[in-house]
């Protein structure tokens, strides 16, 4: 399986291991997983457009064989303030030799305003973690012997996981620091994919408003033929029916949907394997385990319903790979036109620390595999 940074550095981050960042810093858990969220993949990203240089490149695999074999599991022994205050002070002048002063600022004032805490405890929080972003680096580097143009295309093949990891808006907030060059083409069809979206919408809506209007135009018109032949009542009520269809297409809250032209289903048949029926079971799972979540011993009760829905996605993946680009975009439309209620559904639970302690690795991890899979 090719490896994931994103995935293995989330992995490590525990209930246990993210409650005690939370004390730490004084922070509610929601606030620090949605830092954390942010964190990960800025700080991957960095990495990226470092190692993008020759220079940089070696710069990062001289600090890289510098971290020790056993970086991880020490991270998972640190108990005490003072242990956890020298990892971020020296995690953050790493980061900021790495990146330099500059950027390093701006990226964690980025955290602090999308995770809504202060600059300084962003800043300490990326220090923090950057031991476990580079170890898991280091640990990559080692178990395969790579050098520093091995290390460089193992983070440039690492850009499709950092932008699905990407917090929505978050990489807005990172507009002005240069962090988000290094993902190149990939950060780029993202975002335009999204302009696209949001471009077709506003079309799709000011051409069914104008088409109403149209229509109240020409039924007023047909009224004033109809009083003079008795047809009155009738053109009347299309009068009424044609002012409330333009009502309804011109109010942001009322809009009815349009249908979708063709069917989602077709060309998402894989040896077989129909995959639209394995995503509708995903997505299936992934809302019946929330729904019955309230409390921690829930919460605990869905964990076996939620890793099944993250082994169909994985599943939905690798067959992915092997569609037609037509069935490629229309697997990509069905998973995005799901996200948006999912994720209503996830910060809810998300919502409420316990619950968060017990799920939030699991949900983290699928919203990973559901963003990859709607960028098609």
């Amino acid at each position: 399986m090719a490896t994931n940074l994103v995935s293995q550095i989330m992995d490590f981050l525990t209930p246990d291991i993210i409650s005690r960042i939370a004390g730490y810093f004084g922070l509610d858990r929601y606030s620090t997983q949605k830092a954390i969220g942010a964190s990960v993949p800025a700080m991957l990203a960095g990495l990226v457009g470092l190692a993008s240089k020759p220079e940089g490149a070696k710069q990062l695999s001289s600090v890289l064989s510098q971290q020790p074999s056993g970086t991880l599991d020490n991270l998972r022994s640190l108990t005490t303030g003072t242990e956890q205050r020298a990892v971020a002070e020296n995690g953050a002048g790493l980061l900021s030799t790495l990146f330099g002063g500059n950027i390093f600022n701006s990226v964690a004032g980025a955290v602090g305003k999308y995770a809504g805490i202060g600059e300084g405890t962003s800043k300490s929080m990326l220090g923090m973690l950057a031991p476990l972003v580079l170890g898991t680096v280091a640990q990559q580097q080692r178990q395969s012997g790579l050098d520093a143009s091995g290390l460089s295309s193992l983070l440039t093949s690492q850009k499709d996981n950092i932008v699905a990891a990407m917090p929505s808006g978050f990489g807005n907030m990172l507009g002005g620091t240069g962090i988000l060059d290094s993902l190149g083409d990939a950060w780029r069809s993202t975002t335009a994919a999204a302009s696209a979206g949001a471009g077709r919408f506003a079309s799709s809506a000011s051409e069914s408003t104008a088409d109403a209007r149209r229509a109240t135009q020409y039924a007023a018109r047909d009224t004033s033929r109809a009083t003079s032949s008795g047809w009155l009542p009738w053109a009347l009520g299309l009068l009424v029916l044609a002012g409330l269809a333009w009502w309804l297409t011109s109010q942001p809250g009322n809009r009815v949907a349009q249908q979708p032209a063709t069917n989602v289903a077709q060309n998402l048949t894989v040896g077989g394997v129909n995959i639209s029926t394995q995503v509708t079971s995903a997505i299936n799972s992934m809302k019946s385990a929330i729904q019955g979540i309230s409390d921690p011993t829930t919460a605990q009760a869905a964990l076996p319903r939620l890793q099944q829905a993250a082994a169909q996605l994985d599943n939905v993946s690798g067959l992915a790979v092997q569609l037609p680009s037509n069935g490629r975009n229309a697997l990509a439309s069905r998973v995005a036109s799901e996200i948006p209620a999912l994720d209503r559904d996830f910060n809810s639970v998300m919502s409420n620390p316990e619950v968060a302690a017990v799920v939030g690795p699991e949900i983290n991890g699928l919203r990973t595999k559901l963003n990859a899979l709607a960028r098609g």
